[in-house]
């Protein structure tokens, strides 16, 4: 015969289990969206065209695009003429 407290116990892991489960797939969803994003990158005929064009270094431009390839959002691009 199982105790109540050993069935609570037993229903326990099996949560601890599931919720572990959940976030390494979570964490290969995470690596396979940025993969893609990569990959859209690689993709494009000249992808850094739009930092490029900006008033920015290149230490910012390679952050800019690896904020894109984490977030899908570029930061806001300074794209005035320096003079």
């Amino acid at each position: 015969m199982t105790s109540d407290f050993a069935t609570y116990m037993h229903a326990q892991d099996k949560t601890r289990l599931a919720r572990c489960e959940m976030e390494k797939a979570h964490a290969r969803l995470t690596l396979a969206e940025i993969r893609e994003r990569l990959a859209e990158v690689r993709s494009q005929f000249d992808p850094l065209a739009g930092l490029v064009n900006s008033n920015m270094s290149p230490r910012d431009m390679a952050l800019a695009l690896a904020e894109y390839v984490v977030t899908v959002r570029f930061p806001p691009l300074d794209t005035k003429e320096q003079d």
